[in-house]
């Protein structure tokens, strides 16, 4: 999977993220760190205030850091 990493200047951003995920890749969502992700094509996880987008689909990597870098 691909990965995006967002430090605490960019935690505020974090709930628009999410739903800009939903919005055009479908499922997703947090997950813990020895938890599978299942069928869902992106996830976050969070920790000290920063965040970890994952991706399955490079594509999807690609817009999400086309709108949110």
């Amino acid at each position: 999977s691909e990965e995006l990493h967002f430090g605490k200047d960019r935690y505020h951003q974090v709930r628009d993220m999410c739903e800009w995920c939903r919005d055009n890749f479908g499922d997703g969502g947090y997950i813990g760190y020895y938890e599978d992700y299942d069928d869902r094509v992106w996830f976050i996880q969070q920790a000290f205030g920063h965040t970890t987008f994952a991706f399955r689909r490079g594509v999807d990597a690609t817009a999400f850091a086309l709108r949110w870098l």
